[in-house]
């Protein structure tokens, strides 16, 4: 049985695939902007988001949510005052929108949830920090009909499209990087860290993969078919699901270019929430601790 919390996230990806399969499946029809260069933004990305926060708030109308097109979104529901805590969903309704206009397969949707102290801002610069304060995720590829998913101390799971379960488990490391497969993105500007890693990956002839969906990468390294990933810059809400559950699956989650970035978000309400920034994690890389304290020395 899945804890209640996982079968509340999983219901919402659920709801949301089964609309956005269907403009999948008509993509001549989407309508498609810009939202800067080489990053686009669909008619069934706003959809998505707008299915996702309409029925996690009616699952937790006292939660927060960070989302991708929308910023923050106060709760809908004033927490009550004499909690310890406050909670709030860090949603991705489509990972790989470029995948999804052209009729390519690999996307993915992710949710996480955030467990923060009362009193306490949700924007911090401190990755390890950070990932101890998410306590549950999911990933659901809606194509493949897979679900990824993991809550703090109750460890990782797969569920193929028979609805079979099975957990995840650190795979055992490759002892050469000319065995292993590596998840990554490719982009027009890099960092030199990036730039750095890079070569020297390819000069030990490791295989590169550029599935253009962090999430899928991220499900398919926790099911150890990827050996590691590593990206130059991602958003909050591309990891934080992915993060969880290759955490509760024992495998290492850094950064080899410690440096954040804060975006201003435009407030939702009235409510003072300008203060919660997004977070741009610098440098991701994720793997087995051996294969990770190598590629970083």
């Amino acid at each position: 049985m899945l804890p209640p919390i996982v079968d509340t996230m999983i219901g919402a990806c659920k709801h949301t695939a089964s609309a956005i399969t269907r403009d999948f499946m008509e993509i001549e029809k989407l309508q498609v902007s810009h939202k800067s260069i080489g990053n686009f933004v669909t008619n069934a990305d706003l959809k998505a988001e707008k299915l996702l926060i309409n029925t996690l708030r009616h699952a937790r109308p006292s939660y927060e949510m960070l989302v991708e097109e929308s910023g923050f979104v106060p709760a809908s529901q004033a927490s009550n005052t004499k909690q310890s805590v406050r909670y709030r969903w860090i949603v991705d309704p489509i990972d790989g929108t470029s995948n999804f206009i052209h009729g390519h397969p690999c996307f993915g949707i992710s949710i996480a949830l955030e467990r923060v102290a009362y009193d306490e801002e949700w924007v911090n610069s401190n990755l390890p920090i950070f990932s101890k304060r998410v306590i549950a995720g999911v990933i659901y590829l809606p194509v493949t009909r897979e679900v990824y998913w993991a809550e703090r101390g109750s460890g990782a799971y797969h569920i193929n499209n028979n609805g079979v379960q099975s957990r995840l488990r650190a795979a055992t490391p490759r002892s050469n990087y000319n065995e292993m497969l590596a998840g990554t993105l490719l982009t027009n500007e890099t960092s030199q860290e990036y730039a750095a890693l890079y070569q020297k990956f390819s000069s030990q002839y490791c295989k590169f993969r550029v599935s253009g969906c962090v999430v899928s990468d991220l499900g398919l390294l926790a099911s150890g078919k990827l050996d590691f990933v590593f990206y130059d810059k991602l958003h909050l809400w591309d990891i934080a699901a992915g993060m969880i559950i290759l955490k509760e699956a024992h495998y290492t989650v850094s950064t080899f270019q410690p440096k954040v970035e804060y975006t201003q978000q435009p407030a939702k309400s009235d409510q003072d929430i300008s203060e919660r920034d997004s977070m741009t994690i610098y440098g991701f890389i994720a793997g087995p601790a051996h294969t990770l304290s190598t590629a970083t020395k």
